[in-house]
Formats: structure tokens, C-alpha cells, sequence
């Protein structure tokens, strides 16, 4: 069967236990993971798309729509994830087509870019991605955060379930992915999706004039410091650490700090704008950093990508792109810095004008791995001239596409 025989079509409620039975086939879900991803279908299912064969699905894709801060402005996004294939139908283009399928969709929907977690890069690269920055986290000992054994003046905190939290929680976490390039915020129904039957421990601190400024959620695993075996570590993970203010920040510490007898070990997130943890430790040699799955980006629509972006000099730029994927990306584009009455005074944003639908070789030719790779900050214009991901720029263009397009710390803050 050749690609263009495959058969996709969106999932349907009835197809569950097949979806179900590839999910557990390819990433090895417990039991319980898999209930949950079960109870949730209902909700997430229309997000899915499968590949048929004889009447039978024999790989799925979901593409979660999100919004994703893409330097100060949010961008609508698609996530892949859960991309599953029968061991026996594995290589014959079912998730190529798949994916392909997935870019019109996403096109269709006005969203801008796409992103995801990686297997294996090499795969991804063939689809367009770029790697991006993996998100990372710090380990950290609770009592560390000695110099914070009392509340700030007027502060208190109160411990509750996330189900009885949802407010909170969705207006401090739009308020901490609006701080950093890479931030997602999630609609209604992956909030939805997120916070069913979510019973973890959560902790809401308040302001002496009753507002909430911080919240914390965490998973706990072990007991006490290798009570029970040599790897049994007290351990709060999967941490939702959010706050608006230091006191805030403060008092979440506070709370982690009467945790030490029994917890050794927290689980940050490490996010752009706040990676000074450092400062507010104490008592410690070195710590723990880590990181997540490799994460990777790609634009799926250009235009939408790139518009309004805000950038610090006047200018244009014309380049030219073929992306056989995305077909309707192909061609020769403007790109201009104009100053806005509605941003701050010499601050510019970045209008973007489709000149022609056909590639023109007589105009630097960009990959979209390198348009994309420009977009995200993740490599500078000299790297991806030395990577041949860009063809015929003249010397005089590199000054304002690094002026335009620093690099920039990326952090992809949902998981999926």
C-alpha cells in the first residue's frame, strides 16, 4: 500500500479500545495510566486522528490545540502527542501520512506552529522540526529553604485538592507562561481534561488582602531517606510551583520547608524567567539539574508565525522558501518592521506580505527548519548558514535578522 492509499479519518467514541490498545502497545502505560487516559477519551477524542487498514485502525495521532508565548505573543499551537503505531504496521507510512494530514488541519485551524516531544529528533527532522531547548528541573532538598521558616507579615497559606482550585490555578499559571518565551496557555477543554477527578494536594497562598498569589500542586512517592531500600527518597514530584509575587514565592518555600523530615527531594521546573533558584537556597554543595524528553518546534503557517512580532530596529527583509509538506508555505516573502502608535515609541513588530506563491532562487532560500529554528531563537543566523539550512543570504542581511531574532531562552511549558 502506498501512502497515498492510506486511509485517515478523525477518531470517533466508538474507536477507544483500539486507540487504548496501541496507546498501551507503544509507551507500556501502567494500569492505573491507562484508566486515566481512558476516563479522559471522552473529553479528548475528537483531537485524535487515525490511519485504517482493512477496516481496522492501525496507528493514531493527537493534535492538542494550545496557545504558545512565541516571544511576548501568544500564537495559536498544535501539540502533537501520543503518536502510536501497531508493532506490526510499523514503517509503512501510517504516521507520515498521519502527520501530514495533521499540518492541513492545523492550517485550516489559524494555528501558527507546531510542537512536540521526540522519540528520536532524526525522525521529526524529516517532517521540518527543529530541536528546541528541553524543559529542565532542579532537585532541591527542603531543607535548603531554611532561611524561610516563617510566613511574610499577612500571608497564609491553605492546603486543598486541585478540583477545589481550578480557578486559582488557571489565573497564576496564565500569569507565569506569560513571563517567558515558550509558555502555553490550554483552553477550556484541555483545562478540563487536566483537572478531572485531579485529587493531588494543593496549596493556595494568600495576601493579607485575601488574594491569591501563589499555588502549588505535588505528587509524593517514597518516605524519609532510604527507609525502605537505597533508591526509597521522599519525593514531591510532577510540581506545579506558580506565584505573582515574592511573599508569594516565599510562602510556597515555607510550605516545602516543613516537609523535610519526611521529604528529601522537590522537583522543580526551571523556567526562563526564574532560574535563580540558587539565591534562595542555602546550606548546600551542588544540585541537581535535569532534563525532559528533547523538545522540537516547526511553523506551519508563516505568515501567522511570523506577524506581529515585536523586534527593536526599522527594516525588510525578502526571502524565499519551498516546503513540499506544507505547500501552502511555498514562496517569496516580505517581511518589514513598522512602528506601531500602540507599542512603546521606537519599538517595532514585524508585518508580513506573501509576494509570490512559486520559490525564486534569485532570493536567499530558507528551509523551514531554519525560518522555524530563526523564529524560536534556537540558533543564530551564522549557525544555520554553516548548517547549508540557508541558501544565497548576503553578509548585509545577517545585522538585522540578529537584530530581529536574538537568540532566546525557550522553555516548552506543557506536557503532552
Amino acid at each position: 500500500m502506498t501512502i497515498e492509499q492510506i486511509k485517515v479519518r478523525s477518531a470517533e467514541l466508538a474507536d477507544k479500545s483500539q486507540i487504548m490498545e496501541l496507546n498501551h502497545l507503544s509507551y507500556g502505560f501502567s494500569s492505573a495510566e491507562l484508566n486515566d487516559i481512558e476516563e479522559k477519551f471522552e473529553t479528548t477524542y475528537e483531537d485524535h486522528l487515525v490511519a485504517i487498514e482493512n477496516e481496522k485502525i492501525v496507528a493514531v495521532l493527537r493534535n492538542i490545540p494550545l496557545l504558545q508565548n512565541i516571544r511576548g505573543i501568544f500564537k495559536k499551537m498544535g501539540g502533537i502527542a501520543m503518536v502510536a503505531t501497531s508493532p506490526e504496521n510499523r514503517g509503512q507510512g501510517n504516521v507520515r501520512k498521519l502527520i501530514t494530514e495533521t499540518f492541513f488541519a492545523e492550517f485550516k485551524a489559524g494555528m501558527a506552529v507546531s510542537t512536540l516531544y521526540a522519540f528520536k529528533d532524526s525522525y521529526y527532522k524529516h517532517f521540518g522540526y527543529v530541536n528546541t531547548t528541553p524543559h529542565r528541573f532542579i532537585e532541591i532538598n527542603p531543607a535548603w529553604l531554611s532561611r524561610w521558616n516563617a510566613l511574610p507579615e499577612g500571608y497564609q497559606i491553605h492546603r486543598t485538592s486541585v478540583d477545589k482550585a481550578t480557578k486559582i490555578y488557571e489565573t497564576l499559571h496564565n500569569h507565569t507562561v506569560s513571563q517567558f518565551h515558550g509558555g502555553v496557555k490550554r483552553p477550556s477543554k484541555r483545562w478540563d481534561e487536566l483537572l478531572k477527578n485531579n485529587k493531588s494536594p494543593a496549596v493556595i497562598v494568600y495576601n493579607p488582602d485575601g488574594i491569591a498569589e501563589g499555588f502549588l500542586s505535588y505528587s509524593v512517592s517514597g518516605y524519609g531517606y532510604q527507609l525502605f531500600g537505597e533508591h526509597d527518597i521522599g519525593t514531591f514530584n510532577r510540581v506545579r510551583f506558580l506565584h505573582s509575587s515574592l511573599e508569594a514565592k516565599h510562602s510556597l518555600f515555607y510550605y516545602l520547608y516543613f516537609h523535610r523530615d519526611q521529604i528529601h527531594k522537590v522537583v522543580l521546573p526551571l523556567y526562563p524567567h526564574e532560574s535563580n533558584y540558587f539565591s534562595w537556597l542555602q546550606g548546600f554543595t551542588k544540585v541537581n539539574i535535569r532534563q525532559h524528553l528533547q523538545t522540537m518546534a516547526r511553523i506551519i503557517n508563516i505568515k501567522e508565525a511570523f506577524k506581529d512580532i515585536q523586534v527593536k530596529q526599522p527594516g525588510n527583509f525578502i526571502f524565499s522558501i519551498s516546503d513540499p509538506l506544507a505547500p501552502w508555505n511555498t514562496g517569496v516573502y516580505k517581511l518589514e518592521a513598522v512602528e506601531e502608535v500602540n507599542i512603546q515609541p521606537h519599538k517595532y513588530q514585524l508585518d508580513i506580505s506573501k509576494i509570490s506563491s512559486e520559490l525564486d532562487r534569485t532570493k536567499p532560500i530558507f528551509s523551514i527548519g531554519a525560518l522555524t529554528a530563526l523564529l524560536y531563537g534556537s540558533c543564530s543566523i551564522s549557525e544555520l548558514t554553516y548548517f547549508q539550512w540557508i541558501d544565497g543570504l548576503k553578509k548585509e542581511s545577517n545585522a538585522i535578522l540578529n537584530n530581529w531574532f536574538p537568540l532566546q531562552s525557550y522553555c516548552l511549558s506543557e506536557f503532552f
